[in-house]
Formats: C-alpha cells, sequence, structure tokens
C-alpha cells in the first residue's frame, strides 16, 4: 500500500508544480491517463481526473483512456466521472 501511495502523491505534486497531465508520450501516445488506467492505478486515475485530465485524449492508436479501460479491467471510474465529473467509491 505505500508504493500507492507514493505513486499519488508523486502524481500530485507534479500535477501541482504545473505537469501536463494531457502530455502523451511521443512513442506510444499515452497520456499519463491511459498510462495508469493501463497498469489498474484507481488512485492516480483519480488524480489525474481531479486536475482536469482530458479523457478525448487519444494515444497512437486513436483509443481514448475509456477505451483503454473496456479492453483492460473495469471502466466504472472512468464512466462515473465522465457523466458526472465526480468519484465517490
Amino acid at each position: 500500500m505505500v508504493s500507492v501511495y507514493v505513486q499519488v502523491e508523486v502524481c500530485r505534486c507534479l500535477l501541482a508544480a504545473g505537469a501536463d497531465a494531457d502530455r502523451c508520450d511521443s512513442s506510444t501516445g499515452d497520456s499519463a491517463l491511459h498510462a495508469a488506467v493501463r497498469e489498474g492505478h484507481v488512485d492516480v486515475v483519480q488524480a489525474l481526473l481531479d486536475t482536469g485530465a482530458d479523457l478525448e485524449v487519444t494515444d497512437a492508436n486513436g483509443a481514448t483512456a475509456i477505451g483503454v479501460a473496456a479492453r483492460v479491467g473495469p471502466t466504472s471510474y472512468l464512466h462515473h466521472h465522465h457523466h458526472h465529473h465526480y468519484y465517490t467509491p
């Protein structure tokens, strides 16, 4: 659990310092949201969404983070946020 907490805190610190949540990796096209969804880091996904990460950003294959989530696992947190703009576990 410590590593998840550290990941979330590092994410929050970077975002607070002005990191662009929607910047995409030059080789994969993945945004931080794509990567967090793919790796199943729900708390990091939440931190990104809380700071306004764009759900419509697409990766090199044209997939949004919701599309990635549909392929790799549960999407309820993204769909809930997308429709209601907040997440309540």
